[in-house]
């Protein structure tokens, strides 16, 4: 999703109305009781930090050289690219990776954990499907191959693991 707010061109109504019109689709809506009377100053922020604690992607802000424009770029929220109820179909690797995670994990702990010793294997059958498909996520986006790189749940995977029958971690 892409705002723009031209301070010169676009009213703050039109802009409110676009907020609402996309933001009210996605399952954890984080702005539309702050868009009744808005003071952007204050808004912004208070999107900022909805977003952050619902799990949502940063928003990327730009701006024109002289400051009277802005675009925010709010990123879908992970969740709402599922149907509300729905949970990501996985492969039954994946699955069992994802049964096996408690907290943030070590790639090392998380094979142990299946019993693999296939390093290989391991990354291409299980790590890097479960990657691809959100429901785990990196502690160290930017540094993939830190040996301090830890895995964890992401809400996608969260809400797979509710979704399957039986609670045991066998």
């Amino acid at each position: 999703m892409i705002f723009r707010l031209e301070t010169r061109e676009m009213a703050t109504e039109t802009l409110i109305k676009q907020l609402r019109d996309a933001i009210t689709d996605c399952p954890q809506s984080p702005v539309d009781e702050l868009l009744i009377n808005p003071d952007w100053g204050k808004v912004i922020p208070k999107i900022l930090k909805k977003m952050a604690a619902n799990g949502s992607p940063a928003p990327l802000f730009e701006t024109d050289d002289d400051r009277l424009s802005f675009v925010i770029r709010l990123p879908l929220h992970p969740l709402a690219l599922v149907p509300p109820g729905d949970s990501p179909q996985v492969t039954p690797q994946v699955g069992m990776l994802l049964s096996r995670i408690e907290g943030e994990m070590t790639r090392q702990a998380i094979q142990d954990a299946l019993g693999l010793a296939d390093r290989e294997h391991f990354r291409k059958t299980y790590l890097a499907p479960a990657l691809e498909q959100d429901v785990i996520e990196m502690t160290l986006p930017d540094k993939p191959n830190s040996r301090s790189q830890r895995y964890r749940l992401t809400a996608l995977g969260q809400r797979w693991l509710a979704a399957q029958p039986g609670d045991d971690k066998s």
